[in-house]
């Protein structure tokens, strides 16, 4: 269903500081993030049971703890930025580097460079 689009778990309308979390992201198709009838925006409640069939029960539980702990926080986009750059960073290390090893004959788990 479509490209494939970020999708909050918690809503960043009721819970802004969750916002820039990756812990409360979700990678959907556009259908099951918006479009669909059974889109995570339009069934809250099919999304909650999805949620806890796929990541476990307490999941949900989490992050609404953590929701609860920052509200009222400002978030400090400069904090946010270097993380996320910094999990890009080892994201992209996971996915180019098997690909580039791949070539020489190298089959196991990238190396940790840090």
């Amino acid at each position: 269903g479509g490209p494939l689009q970020a999708a909050h778990i918690l809503s960043t309308q009721a819970h802004p500081a969750m916002r820039f979390d990756l812990q409360n992201v979700i990678c959907l198709c556009w259908r099951h993030h918006i479009a669909g009838p059974d889109a995570w925006h339009k069934s809250p409640q099919i999304a909650v049971a999805w949620l806890a069939k796929h990541c476990g029960a307490a999941y949900y539980d989490y992050l609404q703890t953590i929701a609860l702990q920052r509200k009222g926080q400002r978030t400090d986009l400069g904090c946010v930025k270097l993380h996320l750059e910094a999990e890009r960073k080892k994201l992209m290390a996971r996915v180019s580097v098997p690909l580039a090893t791949s070539v020489l004959g190298h089959h196991g788990p990238p190396e940790d460079s840090e």
